[in-house]
């Protein structure tokens, strides 16, 4: 889930994550920027909400999975194997 339009950040984001998917879309959130002295994340990175390390990604999580949208792997609950992929198959 995108939540800011622009990147605090004069560099834009970094690299993307996909966290977790909600009815099949997936929600991206961004590694952020690390300084190069120190190798922490920038602080304009800890204060966006679409960090991934940041509190709005676990918040989005458990939001969805209050909401039956997801489940305890991150996954979409409409995902169905068949049998074949469970080792069921019968010939």
């Amino acid at each position: 889930m995108v939540h800011i339009k622009k990147c605090p950040n004069p560099n834009g984001r970094d690299k993307p994550s996909t966290e977790f998917y909600i009815d099949g879309k997936p929600q991206i959130y961004c590694y952020g920027w690390k300084d190069a002295m120190t190798d922490e994340p920038l602080p304009e990175c800890k204060k966006c909400k679409d960090w991934v390390y940041g509190e709005q990604c676990e918040k989005d999580f458990q939001n969805a999975r209050k909401r039956g949208k997801v489940n305890e792997f991150g996954f979409k609950r409409s995902i169905k194997s068949n049998s074949k992929e469970r080792g069921n198959d019968n010939g």
